[in-house]
């Protein structure tokens, strides 16, 4: 990913900076969320028949939280010197979606690994931590190219 990406790297290296609390901020949550599933399920709080409901739930309160993340994220960057608004813009908005993004995995990817009879206790963690570095890049790179040179999509 960041290969593809590195020419709008070297171009705002504002980004770089804020990188690593990206992809942070998705694994911590992403990592929380599998906790609470991986709990719930060895429960039996959560099985087949209520898992649909689960993930509406783990969704809908991952935006709420996504959204407040997304505006602390927003202020750090406007609090280092001579960063531009839009790069507050850039780092909100990846901010947010990472947050979905890695909330959604850590209640999905859970509740997939059970279902193929797998234990999420042992590949959940490994697994979503490597799909939410790969997406938060991602979503930092995308949402960098619409909002810092929407020409080149």
């Amino acid at each position: 990913v960041l290969s593809r990406y590195q020419g709008l790297l070297e171009r705002n290296v504002f980004l770089a900076l804020f990188l690593t609390m990206l992809t942070g901020t998705g694994g911590n949550a992403g990592n929380q969320s599998s906790a609470l599933i991986i709990r719930g399920l060895s429960t039996g709080e959560i099985d087949a028949s209520n898992s649909h409901l689960v993930v509406m739930r783990e969704v809908i309160a991952s935006s709420v939280i996504a959204l407040m993340l997304a505006t602390a994220a927003f202020a750090r960057v406007l609090l280092t010197k001579g960063a531009p608004l839009q790069m507050g813009i850039v780092i909100a908005v990846a901010t947010y979606a990472t947050v979905v993004f890695a909330v959604a995995g850590g209640t999905i990817v859970p509740l997939f690994l059970q279902r193929l009879g797998l234990d999420p206790c042992n590949l959940s963690s490994p697994m979503l931590a490597t799909l939410t570095d790969i997406m938060g890049v991602l979503l930092l790179c995308v949402v960098s190219t619409a909002v810092l040179e929407p020409g080149a999509l």
